[in-house]
């Protein structure tokens, strides 16, 4: 069976954006793939990104990769921090 973004938690992908060193002026897609890279391809990742961007819970581009040379930007909202938040039981 192929991977798929609904196998990928969006708390995790919360949690590296928002533990990643430029967490605070945009981390690049690729940084964010590199992370999963064991289990997930940059595909699957990619539209896990879109969905959490359209949800809210990121902020940054999430068009087509590759799109210009942009590298994403990708920060955590305050719902997403929330979301992370709930989850750890803080």
């Amino acid at each position: 069976m192929s991977v798929q973004a609904k196998d990928l938690s969006a708390e995790d992908v919360i949690r590296v954006v928002g533990d990643h060193p430029d967490a605070a002026t945009g981390v690049a897609r690729w940084d964010i793939e590199g992370a999963f890279s064991a289990g997930f391809p940059p595909r699957v990742v990619n539209a896990k990104l879109v969905r959490l961007v359209r949800q809210g819970y990121l902020d940054g581009c999430a068009h087509s990769r590759g799109f210009q040379g942009c590298d994403g930007g990708f920060t955590v909202t305050p719902k997403g921090k929330a979301r992370t938040e709930v989850c750890d039981g803080e």
